[in-house]
């Protein structure tokens, strides 16, 4: 909403073309797209990898949230 209102405005004050913004959304869609699509499988393996890493350091401290949590709830 917000970029949609400040190309709207840099339009209105001559300092863009209405192409130039479209060019613009359509570079920054295409963009997106392609970050989130081949990226997708890089961050699920980052993911898997720092989880080996910090789900043991972690694993104690959720049981015992989960304790805490169960208790409040009786």
């Amino acid at each position: 909403m917000a970029a949609t209102l400040i190309s709207l405005s840099r339009i209105a004050l001559g300092l863009h073309y209405p192409s130039d913004v479209l060019a613009g959304v359509l570079v920054g869609w295409a963009a997106a797209l392609l970050v989130t699509t081949l990226g997708a499988p890089l961050v699920a393996r980052m993911v898997s990898i720092v989880g080996r890493v910090t789900d043991p350091v972690l694993e104690p401290l959720w049981a015992r949230l989960s304790r805490v949590a169960q208790r409040a709830r009786s």
